[in-house]
């Protein structure tokens, strides 16, 4: 199965439905960037993977977490988010990672 795919199916268990129109959007976006969804292969676990630069994000799969948000695993297992088409930066999606504005970036 492709990671992306798989992100849509996931992403309609674990956060919301998505349209397919809405998906293909973001996946042409994503791809078009130069990002794609891929399985990690120990974990089963879903990340977007930027060829342009090599670089990786876990993919954010809960109810705060809007289609692109992802993230880097610090210390004491603390996360960091960055969304894959805007670039913005959290620290936590508590604070608005559904929707637009705030955030460092």
């Amino acid at each position: 199965m492709s990671g992306f795919k798989e992100l849509r199916e996931r992403y309609a268990r674990h956060v919301e439905p998505i349209s397919a129109s809405a998906f293909d959007a973001f996946q042409t976006q994503l791809e078009k960037r130069g990002w794609a969804v891929q399985i990690s292969r120990s974990s089963d676990k879903l990340y977007y993977f930027d060829h342009k630069r090599g670089k990786s994000l876990w993919v954010a799969l809960d109810e705060k977490a809007e289609l692109g948000w992802g993230f880097h695993l610090g210390p004491n297992n603390s996360r960091s988010y960055k969304h894959v088409l805007t670039g913005q930066c959290r620290d936590s999606l508590a604070d608005g990672g559904r929707g637009s504005g705030g955030g460092r970036g």
